[in-house]
């Protein structure tokens, strides 16, 4: 598995967007909570995956995964 921080160019085509390796990587559309009556926040879901900076939706899981 990747370290924490390593990064890379993104593989997507077209694209010139460095994307950077997280352990508790944001999963691509999820939310960031939802609200209840009683004001609990549950939390979105995370994994580890790259990141790309320029589009978010250039995630990509860890080979082997």
């Amino acid at each position: 598995m990747p370290n924490e921080n390593e990064t890379r160019p993104c593989p997507q085509s077209g694209c010139n967007g460095t994307q950077t390796f997280k352990l508790n990587a944001p999963i691509p559309g999820s939310q960031a909570g939802i609200g209840t009556e009683h004001g609990t926040i549950w939390p979105i879901e995370r994994q580890p995956a790259w990141i790309c900076d320029k589009n978010r939706e250039h995630y990509e899981l860890p080979r082997g995964k």
